[in-house]
């Protein structure tokens, strides 16, 4: 009987152990947070900016491309590139025949030949002084031309800095000096009462040469090399080939179009609720869709003065230079863009 009294009491100590622990959490839980509450609020900075992005959908373009088109008439013997095809400067994209054109500079030279031909043999019945007036104008004339082109190289020279403006007013002011010369014997030449059919002569001999260089200026085009075409351009891709060989075409008539490579741009419609938060100059970064490992970065260059309606949104198409565009990125490849805005 003693042992189970004994037990009864050490039941009864535990029970209020227990009692007197569970009275105590409320009481140190609350001066817990009395402490904390006198540490004070977190303080927050309402005034830092933070950025975010818009995102927005748009495509690879080549904003300078360039139509092929010749001044003259041709036919066109080979067409050696694909539609789609990367080419590099210099490279050869047609073999053409200029057959009818050559052939319209031989007429011009051989009737030349023939009033040359006239014009020696009536210049035997001229007086000698005619004759000398003719000398010295056929020969500054010579001078003349020699001058113009001396001119024409300067020119070049100058817009390229590399001679100042005083070098160029220089010979320029030589070659009115010399046309002045020419005018003076040409009227010299057109007093002399025996000089007449010599002056016709002369005349007609001018149109037949200003007809031929008009000729040969057709043909003094950067992609021309004697009969090829060539892409002038540092790289490109040869689009819209409209021709096959054996094909005639008519001066100004587009052959096909060349897409420079060496300027890309993304074009890309922002919604009109964003649009306020885009401006000239925000920067841009681009994923391409065919690789999205890959990220380039960009400027918005362009915002269109209207928005417009695709796909029952509106929209405002914009521009966004590529600053670090590579060889992997080609024309009309969706890009996913990121366009960085502060709020």
């Amino acid at each position: 009987m003693k042992v189970k009294i004994m037990n009864n009491k050490a039941e009864w100590m535990k029970i209020i152990a227990v009692g007197l622990i569970m009275l105590m959490i409320p009481v140190l839980s609350g001066c817990s947070n009395e402490n904390q509450q006198l540490e004070g609020p977190e303080q927050v900075d309402l005034t830092a900016e933070t950025s975010r992005q818009i995102e927005a959908f748009g495509k690879v373009t080549a904003p300078e491309a360039v139509s092929l088109s010749l001044k003259i008439p041709a036919r066109i013997k080979k067409i050696l590139v694909q539609e789609g095809q990367e080419v590099s400067a210099g490279q050869v994209l047609m073999e053409l025949d200029f057959s009818d054109h050559r052939q319209r500079t031989s007429e011009i030279e051989g009737e030349m030949a023939v009033i040359r031909a006239e014009m020696e043999a009536s210049s035997r019945s001229l007086s000698q002084e005619t004759i000398r007036l003719n000398q010295d104008l056929e020969y500054e004339e010579t001078r003349l031309e020699q001058a113009l082109k001396e001119k024409e190289r300067h020119q070049t020279l100058h817009r390229a800095g590399a001679i100042p403006m005083e070098t160029l007013e220089e010979v320029e002011k030589r070659v009115e000096e010399q046309q002045k010369q020419v005018q003076d014997l040409v009227t010299a030449m057109e007093l002399k009462e025996d000089a007449y059919q010599l002056n016709v002569y002369r005349e007609r001999i001018r149109e037949l040469e200003a007809r031929k260089q008009r000729l040969l200026n057709q043909m003094d085009m950067s992609d021309l090399n004697n009969n090829e075409l060539i892409n002038s351009f540092e790289k490109a891709v040869v689009t819209d080939i409209s021709k096959t060989a054996g094909d005639g075409i008519e001066a100004g008539e587009r052959i096909g179009k060349l897409l420079r490579l060496d300027h890309l741009e993304v074009e890309a419609d922002v919604l009109e609720e964003f649009i306020r938060d885009v401006h000239i100059g925000t920067t841009v970064t681009f994923i391409p869709v065919a690789d999205r490992s890959r990220t380039y970065h960009g400027r918005v260059t362009f915002i269109a003065g209207t928005a417009t309606l695709r796909n029952s949104e509106t929209v405002v198409p914009i521009r966004v230079s590529i600053d670090d565009a590579d060889e992997f990125l080609k024309p009309e490849f969706n890009m996913d863009l990121y366009i960085d805005v502060s709020t």
